[in-house]
């Protein structure tokens, strides 16, 4: 009996800073994103990797289902969890100004997990039934998680949506197809008439949001009507990314892939940075020898060498919608009107690219 009262009990920030071995304080100022400025980006990444070990959830429900108050809370849902979000800068702009917008019209965000919501049936009723007055959503959506969003009583507001969603969820995302377009026209402009796009795990495995950049390169290079098109995927993406390693054996397989084409796509600013550097450790100069563009434009992309050509990623614009979004469906649920939002990129010009005609 005893050893089930334990099982119950809930995890509080007392357990997660005696797991994490730092005091509560520093646990409270990572998990609310306060003074965080003044903690190592290693013990933030500590504490938000051990809250999510544990499942934490704040215990805030207690407080306004006494007073009768609305909860001012909005739920942010990153189905990798909060610690890679902590060291993921794109992700974590878009965060902040979902932050600004909450906070300027006297709501907080709560940050959840969806693999603990997905673990612990109790954590899900407090957090989707009995607090958050909102959800934003970002990254993918499995069936399982699908069906505890649909049991929520609230907007739901997906930024980035992987899969088709019924209407009563508000998507906003990129066109991407667009920003593809850009790209291999101001390639093809520059005189390059042979063209490869580059990504990450092919097949099943392939990212949507990298199949939907791949998929529009392909007809932007059918419109064009450019003969010498190939696409290529770097071996052991997933294994690169989380470890960050770079192996000669990779470089060499997707170098010798390339071959002759100048133009070079990416699915993603990571791998035409990785490609930065497998070309500089086999002694290739970019831009003189090959032509690269990156898309996102990650906040490393201009401190590369040579700086990215990219396509640029408006983060603050999806943040301040997705909130702004979700505060008028929390008023009004009729509000929205349009239930798909697809937001404009642009292609930032760096050095990355040469004219060769």
């Amino acid at each position: 009996m005893a050893e089930k009262e334990e099982k119950k009990k809930r995890i509080g920030i007392k357990e997660v800073a005696k797991l994490a071995g730092v005091s509560i304080t520093t646990v409270s100022r990572v998990l609310n994103n306060t003074r965080v400025n003044e903690i190592s980006l290693k013990t933030q990444q500590k504490v938000w990797e051990t809250a999510q070990s544990l499942c934490y959830v704040p215990n805030l429900a207690g407080k306004y289902l006494r007073s009768g108050l609305h909860f001012p809370y909005v739920g942010i849902l990153f189905s990798r969890g909060m610690a890679r979000l902590s060291h993921e800068p794109f992700f974590w702009s878009i965060v902040d100004e979902i932050n600004k917008v909450l906070s300027d019209n006297g709501l907080q965000r709560i940050h959840l997990d969806s693999r603990c919501l997905l673990r612990s049936e109790n954590d899900e009723n407090i957090v989707l039934h009995n607090l958050a007055r909102g959800v934003i959503t970002l990254d993918y959506i499995d069936d399982e998680l699908l069906e505890i969003l649909r049991r929520f009583n609230g907007p739901i507001i997906s930024v980035f949506p992987t899969r088709e969603l019924d209407d009563e969820f508000i998507t906003i995302d990129t066109d991407d197809g667009k920003g593809i377009v850009k790209a291999v026209r101001y390639l093809y402009d520059l005189g390059h008439r042979k063209f490869v796009f580059v990504s990450g795990l092919s097949g099943e495995f392939e990212h949507p949001s990298f199949k939907r950049r791949r998929i529009a390169c392909e007809k932007a290079i059918e419109n064009l009507v450019i003969k010498e098109y190939k696409e290529v995927y770097v071996p052991n993406w997933s294994r690169i990314t989380r470890d960050g390693l770079v192996h000669e054996t990779e470089q060499k397989i997707v170098i010798n892939n390339i071959g002759d084409s100048t133009a070079i796509c990416t699915a993603t600013d990571y791998i035409a940075a990785w490609l930065l550097r497998a070309f500089n450790n086999f002694g290739i100069d970019v831009p003189l020898n090959k032509s690269i563009v990156g898309f996102d434009d990650i906040s490393l992309a201009k401190l590369l060498n040579p700086p990215l050509t990219t396509v640029h990623i408006p983060t603050q614009k999806i943040g301040r919608y997705a909130a702004e979004y979700c505060l008028q469906l929390i008023n009004d649920k009729h509000a929205i009107k349009d239930k798909k939002i697809l937001i404009d990129v642009k292609l930032i010009i760096r050095n990355s690219c040469k004219c060769i005609i």
